[in-house]
């Protein structure tokens, strides 16, 4: 499997958002090694690959948003269905880890979204809370009075 990643350096002040997705994954070299695909793994041709949807449902890394799997159909070795590919190991969807900005957490694991959130690697996909969080907003401090602008017949400060 490969993967990249990119990072949102936003525009504005204060958007943090940019449209996308903040990883790419796909399969590679998918032929066997032998003449055999390696145990729990099953051979398919590209049409059969076509026929299932493509490569990416069978990967444990292509679930959860802002990812994108960028696989495109060969011959070779895949998992048989209802497993998902991590590591050369076909693993069911409750064991698969997820990535969030460029990291892999294991299953039940928790990260830190942002100062209000968390995230939780359930089955491949990171479940995130959504809580505002609290802005502190208002005026700061009088600034000292400016010199006045004239010496004398009524000046403004």
């Amino acid at each position: 499997i490969q993967t990249r990643g990119r990072s949102c350096s936003s525009l504005a002040p204060g958007d943090t958002s940019c449209p996308g997705p903040h990883s790419q994954t796909r399969d590679c070299n998918t032929q066997p090694c032998t003449a055999q695909c390696p145990e729990n793994m099953v051979f398919h041709s590209a049409e059969q690959c076509r026929q299932e949807g493509g490569p990416c449902p069978r990967l444990c890394l292509t679930h959860g948003p802002g990812i994108e799997c960028s696989g495109f159909c060969a011959p070779g070795c895949t998992c048989p269905p209802g497993l998902f590919l991590h590591n050369a190991s076909c693993l069911p969807r409750s064991q698969c880890p997820c990535q969030l900005h460029g990291q892999l957490y294991a299953p039940g694991a928790m990260a830190r979204l942002d100062s209000c959130n968390n995230c939780t690697c359930v089955s491949g996909e990171m479940a995130c809370t959504s809580e505002h969080c609290p802005v502190a907003c208002g005026w700061s401090p009088w600034t000292p009075w400016s010199l006045c602008s004239r010496s004398c017949n009524v000046g403004i400060r």
